[in-house]
């Protein structure tokens, strides 16, 4: 299991991951990614243009924006 401390960062790729509050990370990504971010359970927040998402669900988003892309659709 991933553990995320209060008050990390992180970059992965072009995406910006930072923990914000006790239950959820922000995700600044490209708009190509947004599909990733909403099947780990992403709300989009208009606002601040960015997403939201439950550190349970960050290590499994984690995985798939680090993976190589092979240029073939999941």
């Amino acid at each position: 299991m991933t553990t995320i401390a209060d008050g990390w960062c992180r970059q992965i790729g072009p995406c910006a991951l930072e923990a914000w509050g006790a239950k959820w990370i922000t995700v600044r990504c490209p708009s190509t990614l947004a599909p990733l971010v909403r099947s780990a359970g992403g709300l989009w927040d208009p606002g601040r243009r960015l997403w939201l998402v439950e550190r349970r669900r960050a290590g499994p988003l984690m995985r798939r924006l680090e993976k190589p892309c092979s240029g073939k659709p999941n």
